[in-house]
């Protein structure tokens, strides 16, 4: 098995203030390592059973999180 290089600097966010903040700390991290900045939405589903229809996109409304989040961090400097 090979060493792959590791390249990427990965941080969840869940959209608490914690995670937030280390979205904010990973970023001059991994510029000062070279590495590319991934963050991934990890989150709970936010509906109750009488909200749900047919039409909700789990995948969607993980990445609505997840923008919200990119946008508190960092605002317009993405």
């Amino acid at each position: 098995m090979e060493n792959a290089p590791r390249t990427k600097v990965i941080v969840g966010v869940d959209g608490s203030p914690q995670s937030i903040a280390a979205l904010r700390y990973a970023a001059p991290l991994s510029k000062a390592l070279g590495h590319e900045l991934q963050a991934f939405a990890s989150w709970l589903p936010r509906i109750a059973l009488e909200d749900y229809t047919p039409e909700w996109n789990p995948e969607a409304d993980a990445r609505a999180a997840l923008d919200e989040a990119i946008t508190e961090a960092f605002g317009d400097d993405v």
